[in-house]
């Protein structure tokens, strides 16, 4: 059955010449981004926004009762975090009506099956196809619906 792995940011990248609520960023060549801490800032690991090291296939196949209708997803990693790892499954076939945007890039990584990504780009409406072993990055703020082949 199709199951396909998305990667959602909430926050977009930060450019070379920003600041982030109040805090000096630059980036060097090396395309690493160093910001100055505030005192505040939290400097631990929250294990619910981000677990240790996990088997990818165990946690499948843990949470398959949920990649199947009529739930057909589960997230894995990011509750209440600004990045997130979803993944999407089911036996039949998902064609969702609505589109939606994130304000971050989403990542998809198709696992197994095919999948299409409907979008909508400017005025025009464009299906991607995404094959098994293939990702797609998609743009912030594009309208897409992912849609499931049975």
């Amino acid at each position: 059955y199709p199951l396909c792995a998305l990667a959602v940011s909430d926050e977009r990248p930060v450019s070379t010449q920003s600041t982030m609520g109040g805090t000096s960023v630059r980036q060097d060549e090396g395309s690493t981004v160093h910001a100055e801490l505030k005192e505040n800032h939290s400097k631990s690991i929250n294990p619910k926004t981000h677990p240790p090291p996990q088997d990818l296939w165990k946690w499948i196949d843990d949470n398959s009762e949920s990649l199947v209708p009529p739930i057909c997803n589960k997230l894995m990693v990011g509750n209440g975090a600004d990045f997130k790892i979803m993944f999407v499954g089911g036996r039949s076939r998902n064609e969702r009506g609505d589109y939606h945007v994130e304000a971050g890039e989403e990542f998809f990584y198709q696992l197994k099956g095919d999948m299409v990504l409907k979008v909508k780009d400017g005025d025009e409406f464009k299906d991607i196809n995404i094959r098994e072993g293939e990702v797609y990055l998609h743009p912030p703020y594009v309208p897409h619906s992912p849609q499931t082949r049975a």
